[in-house]
């Protein structure tokens, strides 16, 4: 979603969840509205708010069905107010989100400079490159562990990571107007911290829907570092949107789609919305639009997310826009429905967290495991491909890597015709599966400047 708001304390929002009044209240889940298009399966998310589980759980009421996917905010004034907000969402006792990580998905929107909001319209390029520079030099990185620390911890070290989002803008602390190069290089640095502590993170470059197509793909941080291409969009002026209006936000929708495609990543919208008015047109449209992308592949919709937050004056809030919530329903509470079977578990979290503090310990060395004996027809069940080997149990899948480097690579997974990849850490085994189940595994290595072609084998579990 778009315009997030800064998140300060969890006191604060706590006491804003407390006082929430009831959320899509009174919407009957009985005799859904049949959609016109089929959305890709996990793909449904929402922004609901910092810590507010009953509005959450509210919404997936409403819907009939369980969200996918839930998309965060981490305050971005200071580090230390960083490091709090996420250990609000992530670890407090009030934080809902661990108890749902064997079921949801989570993306986390990550600042690259702090301080105080809009530095390029009151300073200009030069005011926002002293920020950059700050966090390419390292002065945040323990700030940055605690954070990946804290998310791995709660359950979710395969998060999608939103860095730097709307950088296309003039309003964050990090604009890339007149900056591009630094803007990379913040991205750059921050991702890799980030890759050290999990290799299963994804990482998100997200532009806003106005200024995008004048201002956004000479920041692209390069292939190597991206692995999904955001867009925020909203429509916020009075009356329906008309034709003329709306064939403006399709041609930036078309060219973000094609430039996805040119780089061969899949494209999320992790904030959309009608604000302010209540007409609903604007909704089916964004819905036509998701289901008119490819199905699968560059292109293709990794997840959009409604921007449904109970606080900025109700500008957003289904709850006050009765028609665009009945819109949004009647479109969304029949699409993309979530798979037949449970998902599997995500995998156990990586390390106990670190406590807020600027205080932490260099990553542990990677340790390559040699290349397995060939089992025989009465071991368990195996199966190897090009460059990585697999080992299956009941549950879980073993994955040896058949080379001697050490250097960054991914890890994912899917049950054989399964339409979408789950993530993974690559140190650890693959565990929660179904038993009885084939599944594909595709390994790759970063060597040199590009990541090498997918590895792939497959393997059943017993």
């Amino acid at each position: 979603m778009h315009r997030r708001p800064l998140f300060r304390h969890v006191a604060r929002t706590v006491a804003c969840a407390t006082a929430l009044t009831a959320v899509l209240a009174g919407v009957s889940t009985s005799q859904p509205v049949a959609a016109d298009g089929v959305m890709p399966a996990d793909s449904l998310g929402a922004f609901v708010g910092f810590e507010e589980d009953s509005r959450f759980r509210q919404m997936e009421s409403a819907l009939g069905r369980p969200l996918d996917r839930v998309v965060t905010m981490t305050a971005n004034n200071t580090p230390a107010g960083m490091r709090s907000s996420v250990w609000g969402q992530f670890a407090s006792s009030s934080a809902y989100l661990p108890a749902l990580s064997d079921r949801l998905d989570v993306t986390v929107t990550i600042p690259l400079a702090f301080g105080k909001k809009a530095p390029y319209q009151r300073g200009g390029p030069a005011e926002v490159l002293k920020g950059l520079r700050k966090t390419v030099s390292g002065a945040y990185d323990a700030d940055f562990r605690t954070v990946a620390r804290t998310i791995i911890a709660a359950g979710y070290p395969d998060a999608v990571l939103r860095l730097g989002h709307e950088f296309d803008g003039t309003w964050v602390q990090w604009s890339a107007r007149d900056n591009e190069p630094a803007y990379i290089d913040a991205f750059r640095h921050v991702r890799n911290v980030f890759e050290q502590e999990s290799k299963a993170f994804r990482y998100e470059w997200t532009g806003m829907r106005a200024p995008w197509r004048a201002h956004a793909r000479g920041a692209y941080p390069g292939d190597a570092y991206v692995d999904i291409i955001g867009l925020d969009i909203y429509y916020r002026s009075q009356g329906q949107i008309s034709d003329k209006v709306w064939n403006r936000y399709k041609a930036t929708l078309e060219a973000h789609r094609d430039f996805a495609i040119a780089r061969g990543k899949p494209v999320s919208y992790p904030e959309w919305g009608r604000a302010h008015y209540d007409t609903g047109r604007f909704i089916g449209l964004m819905h036509d639009w998701f289901t008119d992308l490819p199905a699968s592949g560059p292109g293709s919709l990794e997840y959009q997310s409604y921007f449904n937050p109970p606080h900025q004056g109700g500008k957003y809030d289904l709850n006050l826009l009765p028609t665009v919530r009945r819109e949004y329903l009647q479109q969304f509470r029949t699409t993309a429905a979530g798979p037949a079977d449970s998902p599997a578990p995500r995998p156990a979290p990586l390390e106990a967290p670190a406590p807020p503090s600027t205080t932490i310990a260099a990553p542990e060395p990677v340790t390559i495991v040699p290349a397995p004996t060939p089992p025989s027809a009465t071991d368990t069940p195996s199966a190897s491909g090009s460059g990585i080997a697999l080992v299956a149990t009941e549950s879980s899948i073993e994955v040896d890597w058949l080379d001697a480097d050490d250097g960054r690579r991914n890890l994912r997974y899917r049950a054989v015709a399964a339409n979408r990849w789950k993530w993974v850490t690559w140190k650890a085994p693959i565990t929660g599966l179904r038993s009885g189940t084939a599944y594909e595994v595709e390994g790759r290595v970063h060597s040199g400047e590009a990541w090498q072609p997918w590895m792939t084998a497959t393997a059943t579990t017993k």
